[in-house]
C-alpha cells in the first residue's frame, strides 16, 4: 500500500491494453479478458476460499472511475474494472454473514501509475476541473483503502465506494 507494486505483479492483474473498442484485434481482446478478468476471478476465488476457511477477511478492489465515465480508448479499461466491481460485488453476497466482506473503491486521477503519465500533459487542466481544486492525494487513497480493511469498515460491504474529490458529480471529461 505504501508504494507503487511490483511491475510483474501488476502486469499479472492488468494489462495496458487501451484501443478503441471497433478497433481492437480479436487475438488481442481475448488476451485482455484472459488477464484483466480472468486472473482476477481466478485471485478472487482463492481468497474468498482462503478467507471462508478463516471466517474472516476483507476485500478491497481498486477501481477507477473510468468504469462509470471511461474516456476515448478506455473501454476495455473500463470493462476491467466493472467486472471486477462485479465479482467483488458477488463475492461479498455469497460469503455474507460468514465474517468475509468485499467492496470496491473507485479512484480519481491519482499521481502514479497510469495516472501520472496522463497528467504529465494535462495536470493542470485536471486540478481546474477537479471540484476540490486538487488531485486525490496518494495519502488520502491508503487511508481510505486501511479504513476499508478495517474492523471500523465491517458494514460496508458489496458496495463501490467513490473516492474523487466530487469529479464523478460533475459532468466534466477529459
Amino acid at each position: 500500500l505504501l508504494g507503487e507494486p511490483p511491475a510483474h505483479l501488476v502486469d499479472l492483474m492488468h494489462s495496458r491494453f487501451e484501443s478503441l473498442i471497433a478497433g481492437a484485434a480479436p487475438e488481442a481482446i481475448m488476451e485482455w479478458a484472459a488477464v484483466d478478468i480472468g486472473l482476477r476471478a481466478r485471485l478472487v476465488r482463492a481468497v474468498g476460499r482462503s478467507m471462508l476457511a478463516r471466517r474472516f477477511g476483507r476485500c478491497v478492489f481498486v477501481s477507477s472511475c473510468a468504469a462509470e465515465c471511461p474516456a476515448e480508448g478506455q473501454g476495455y479499461y473500463a470493462a476491467a474494472k466493472l467486472a471486477g466491481e462485479a465479482l467483488y460485488r458477488s463475492l461479498a453476497v455469497e460469503l455474507s454473514g460468514r465474517g468475509v466482506t468485499a467492496c470496491s473503491l473507485r479512484l480519481s486521477w491519482l499521481d502514479a501509475g497510469r495516472g501520472a503519465v496522463f497528467l504529465e500533459r494535462r495536470r493542470e487542466a485536471v486540478e481546474k476541473r477537479m471540484p476540490i481544486g486538487r488531485l486525490v492525494r496518494m495519502d488520502e487513497a491508503v487511508e481510505t483503502v486501511l479504513f476499508l480493511l478495517s474492523a471500523s469498515a465491517s458494514s460496508v460491504n458489496g458496495t463501490v465506494v467513490t473516492l474523487d474529490g466530487g469529479l464523478s458529480a460533475t459532468k466534466t471529461t477529459f
